[in-house]
């Protein structure tokens, strides 16, 4: 990795102006969990690095008007023991709590992780279904959006040059909405991460919010507007109906939404592209065992949320009947699954431990501190 500089800027204006000069030749740099390896790598090269930690204030979590406003500079850690998060966001904290690995998660950012724009990404999935906005700064001035416009591909965002991402806006859940989020990996990254909630109100749904991620270089709204023209509104399909067997009608929308979002005619087919199991090839599994498997996760989520809740909202409503037809041989090949991604993350996790840690130690001695 060549030398390069790290600016300390202490106003975002500061650190607007400085990417605005570089000409594309800067990055900003929060954790650098995922930057610095990339340039040691030699994927991506910058002069000068720009370091938004250096500004007061933006690790601040705090609340305004019915949302957790989340500081650009706050870790996943922090968004994860705040108090405030705990208490009005439980699940993004237990979400956080899982992203990759623990010194990743102490130096990592929130921003950071949606702003590197990485597919495989917990946060950016959850998000969707919190509807989360993002308040964004440049030299021309400030705007917000919402999460999902900030991704338009596989490391690649909607943000000018010269732009910062300068707080995370996560709404509150309106009262009776419940959620739940699950995920498979293999080692320290997802590969397909799913989020719902469900408003109820005198035992009817009113609103239904469905997310999938890393499955697609862009994580996805089960929507009109998150799939192609023709594809099935699942969202809108799921609203307006009563508790009954809800559970079983989420778990059919969320596997004919990820044949649709990534355009496979059955999940298995995506073990050429984006999942990639190798202990697993050694095995033929049942050809929707991955889906299945997903949704057994998500089902136990929410029964154990559901008999442990600790907090005032719970989020999830507990399902009064649970689908009449289990399918027997897939809960027993998705047990199957789980055992084999334990296994195999157990084997690797040490290793990849230490030869993140001399990663890590390789990259500082070259840094050239400047101002």
């Amino acid at each position: 990795m060549r030398p390069f500089r790290l600016h300390e800027p202490t106003t975002v204006e500061e650190a607007a102006s400085a990417l605005a000069d570089a000409n594309g030749g800067a990055a900003l740099y929060a954790g650098g969990t995922e930057l610095l390896l990339a340039m040691k790598s030699g994927l991506l090269a910058y002069d000068t690095l720009i370091n938004v930690k250096s500004i007061p204030g933006l690790e601040a979590v705090s609340a305004d008007n019915g949302s957790v406003v989340i500081g650009a500079s706050a870790t996943h850690t922090a968004v994860e023991h705040d108090p405030l998060v705990r208490e009005r966001l439980p699940l993004l904290s237990e979400v956080e709590h899982g992203v990759a690995n623990l010194r990743v998660r102490n130096v990592g950012t929130l921003a950071g992780n949606l702003c590197f724009a990485e597919p495989h990404s917990d946060p950016a999935t959850l998000l969707l279904v919190y509807e989360a906005e993002l308040d964004i700064a440049g030299p021309s001035g400030s705007r917000r959006i919402a999460v999902g416009d900030l991704q338009t591909g596989s490391y690649e965002t909607s943000l000018e040059p010269d732009e910062l991402l300068t707080a995370v806006r996560v709404p509150v859940f309106p009262s009776g909405m419940r959620a739940a989020y699950s995920k498979f990996g293999y080692h320290h990254r997802p590969t397909l991460g799913i989020a719902a909630a469900l408003a109820v109100q005198d035992g009817v749904v009113t609103d239904a919010r469905l997310a999938l991620g890393c499955v697609s270089p862009v994580a996805r709204r089960l929507s009109r507007s998150g799939l192609e023209p023709n594809a099935l509104d699942h969202e809108g399909f799921l609203a307006r109906r009563g508790l009954g067997g809800m559970l079983a009608k989420v778990g059919r929308s969320l596997k004919r939404g990820l044949a649709a979002v990534t355009g496979r005619d059955a999940p298995p087919s995506l073990k050429s592209t984006f999942l990639t199991f190798p202990a697993m090839e050694r095995e033929p599994l049942p050809e929707t065992t991955l889906t299945d498997a997903v949704t057994g996760r998500l089902r136990e989520r929410i029964a154990a949320a559901e008999s442990a809740r600790t907090v005032p909202d719970p989020e999830w409503v507990p399902e009064p009947e649970r689908d009449p037809t289990p399918a027997t041989a897939t809960e027993a090949a998705a047990d199957r699954l789980r055992e084999r991604i334990a296994g195999v993350e157990k084997e690797r996790a040490d290793a990849e431990h230490e030869r993140t840690h001399e990663r890590t130690r390789s990259i500082y001695p070259e840094i050239e501190i400047g101002h």
